[in-house]
């Protein structure tokens, strides 16, 4: 999996991958975010008086990489407690059959793939893929790569702060 899907490239600590692995798959999902559907998220985000982001995470039941983050990532109890108090957690998988509309745009899927899912990779198919729309509802980040806690926890910081604004990823 680590040469495979080509996690090398952004995850150097093998042996940490390697945990998380183990972790992801060996132990019962806690469901500690509380993930919804895209059109509950943006529906949320219009009517809240707390305005959040909006945190997209891509993944294919197929993709290693994209259930470890799923299953490990996001399970681990730090990570969840901010995404949960921080985001509107969305997770897609990308032939998923629901239609989602975006700027007054439908999507809905062609060839098997949800076609929200392929237009926020630029038609390239590329999971785990973390995706944010700010609270104005624009898509602000895109970012194809598989995170291990300690990784997205300074993401999620930056992407919560702003800090996009100021500086490049």
């Amino acid at each position: 999996v680590f040469i495979n899907e080509q996690t090398y490239k952004t995850t150097k600590n093998v042996s940490e991958f390697q945990n998380l692995f183990n972790q992801s798959f060996n132990q019962p999902p806690t469901n500690n975010v509380n993930w919804v559907d895209f059109n509950t998220a943006t529906k949320m985000q219009k009517e809240s008086a707390t305005k959040k982001k909006i945190l997209i995470q891509l993944y294919h039941e197929s993709n290693i990489s994209s259930l470890m983050m799923i299953k490990g990532t996001y399970e681990d109890p730090n990570i969840a407690k901010y995404v949960n108090d921080n985001f509107i957690p969305v997770k897609i998988n990308i032939q998923d059959t629901t239609s989602y509309i975006y700027n007054n745009n439908k999507f809905g899927v062609t060839n098997n793939f949800n076609q929200f899912a392929l237009a926020l990779m630029d038609n390239k198919i590329q999971v785990p893929y973390l995706a944010i729309i700010d609270e104005s509802g624009n898509l602000t980040m895109k970012i194809p790569q598989f995170f291990d806690p300690q990784s997205l926890d300074g993401v999620l910081k930056y992407i919560n702060a702003s800090a996009y604004l100021e500086m490049s990823y």
